[in-house]
């Protein structure tokens, strides 16, 4: 009996241990003219454009260049989100992080316009529960929170395109 009493115990400590827990990230929404994060709103022909050029990277002489881009390519495409709209979040530490969100929420945060903040000295603020997918990129489960307050929008300066 006590077999079974301690067999019941780890697996129920191990299947615990084993779910994803949320994580509840807060930050700046951050303006990246420049930034590709996903296929939203682009049209068929563009799409399949970009999946052709993104195959042949696999198949070059020396894929290991583009080896950071195609990983991130690929947990973007396991993880669901590479048609799913995102924005970039400022977090506290001079970070920035992509947010995925279904169209519901995203329209929530697509309302705010970068110059308007600029011009009314505002920030847009954001609370989310997430879902990680890897460093610097999350699933947004349910956006706890968004508001705008007096304070500076950045955009950022160093800015590249990572899908």
């Amino acid at each position: 009996m006590k077999f079974i009493l301690l067999l019941f115990v780890f697996t129920c400590l191990y299947a615990c241990a084993e779910k994803e827990r949320p994580l509840i990230i807060r930050g700046d929404l951050y303006f990246d003219t420049d930034a590709i994060g996903s296929f939203y709103g682009w049209p068929e022909n563009r799409i399949q454009q970009a999946k052709k050029s993104i195959d042949s990277l696999y198949h070059l002489a020396d894929p290991s260049d583009n080896q950071e881009f195609l990983s991130v390519y690929e947990s973007l495409g396991k993880n669901k989100v590479l048609y799913l709209p995102f924005v970039d979040v400022y977090m506290p530490g001079d970070s920035v992080v992509k947010l995925y969100l279904d169209s519901v929420d995203y329209q929530r945060l697509a309302t705010f316009n970068y110059h308007d903040l600029i011009r009314q000295n505002k920030k847009v603020q954001i609370e989310a529960t997430t879902r990680y997918i890897r460093k610097g990129y999350y699933k947004c489960v349910h956006l706890r929170d968004v508001h705008s307050m007096d304070g500076e929008t950045y955009p950022r300066p160093d800015a590249h395109s990572i899908p």
